[in-house]
């Protein structure tokens, strides 16, 4: 059976209180040559464009991983919403091993199971804050595996 490819190995979804963690990671797992969904890197394509269809996309089928950076400003805003609900759709769909939720704040993502293991962003040093410093799930071309905490090494 031949593995499923992605356009992106990792889709970031993140409120904008978030947004220099989540280009951090965005612009070292692209230099590291993975393919990342990061809205800004994607403008171009947005404009003049529907943006409920342009962004479900990513969310629900195009990205092998959804990061969520989940924080109270996340809950907050409905773009976020949007995300989440097409990511944890996925979720469902594939039973599990897609949504990667690093927290900020002590919140709780809805609709995610309590069973799935978290990663807070106090877990990780400074040094483990950038990408390329721990262990993760393979890259969708069968190349190096995406950096993520080895919690989630199992995945």
């Amino acid at each position: 059976m031949e593995a499923r490819r992605f356009k992106y190995d990792l889709a970031i979804s993140f409120a904008g209180e978030q947004r220099a963690l989540a280009e951090m990671f965005a612009s070292r797992l692209d230099a590291a040559g993975y393919a990342v969904f990061y809205d800004d890197c994607e403008r171009a394509e947005f404009w003049g464009r529907d943006l409920a269809t342009v962004l479900q996309r990513p969310y629900a089928y195009e990205a092998r991983y959804c990061l969520i950076v989940l924080s109270s400003e996340y809950l907050a805003k409905p773009w976020t919403e949007f995300e989440r609900k097409h990511a944890i759709s996925r979720f469902i769909a594939q039973r599990g091993d897609y949504v990667l939720c690093l927290k900020i704040d002590d919140v709780e993502l809805p609709g995610f199971p309590d069973s799935i293991a978290y990663v807070t962003i106090s877990q990780l040093g400074e040094d483990d804050r950038r990408p390329g410093s721990v262990g993760s799930p393979a890259r969708t071309d069968g190349a190096a595996p995406l950096p993520w905490p080895r919690e989630r090494a199992d995945l």
